[in-house]
């Protein structure tokens, strides 16, 4: 089975190098290369990649914003960080709006498609040190939830997968109700908190200081 990929670099060697070494590929077909973050908005819905791998670091705006926005025109996409250094801020920022997982440019091309691969079957490419700060900031959230009293327990339980980046239709199978269930109490929760989505929510709950 074939894994559509996007690109967002402005290495153009970089992108050189990607499409070469794909150009016979049987299981990752380049579906688009963008060298900005504007271009890559202008065109991802009509390019509607599986994952999509995107530098942090780009001219004009940023890589996080710009999985934020395409994660609002396209949330099923599994967006994979791309940069230098995973101790950066930016790189934890980017899994708060949309990002599924992290791979260092210093693993090389083969290392990069195998953490492409692992994510487009499900896997969370991440180094310890970005996962346990994403643990510490989801139990924030939740503590900070119970506290609040405002949540019903069905509520609280969505609001955690929501935070984990999960999908309607993922959690419609965790806890197994379906899907408009799943909406129904998203909105709910969103209402509650006086915000428009899941991105808004997790950063209204984690700034409060209770």
């Amino acid at each position: 089975m074939s894994i559509s990929l996007a690109v967002v670099e402005d290495d153009v060697a970089m992108c050189d190098t990607i499409a070469l070494h794909l150009k016979h590929s049987a299981t990752i077909h380049l579906a688009g290369i963008y060298h900005n973050a504007e271009d890559a908005l202008a065109d991802i819905v009509r390019c509607n990649p599986e994952v999509l791998l995107m530098d942090i670091y780009l001219p004009g705006m940023d890589g996080v914003e710009c999985t934020r926005r395409i994660k609002l025109l396209l949330p099923e996409v599994k967006i994979l960080i791309f940069t230098g250094n995973e101790r950066d801020e930016r790189v934890f920022e980017s899994m708060l709006v949309g990002a599924s997982g992290y791979v260092e440019k210093s693993f090389g091309f083969h290392g990069i498609m195998s953490a492409l691969q692992y994510l487009a079957c499900g896997g969370v490419p991440m180094p310890k040190s970005v996962a346990d700060k994403i643990c510490d900031y989801i139990k924030t959230i939740n503590d900070n939830a119970q506290k609040e009293n405002i949540f019903t327990k069905q509520e609280r339980n969505i609001l955690e997968y929501l935070s984990k980046n999960y999908t309607y239709k993922e959690i419609s199978e965790k806890l197994n109700v379906s899907i408009p269930t799943v909406s129904v109490h998203s909105h709910n929760i969103y209402t509650k908190l006086h915000v428009h989505s899941r991105e808004e929510a997790i950063k209204k709950l984690a700034s409060k200081k209770l």
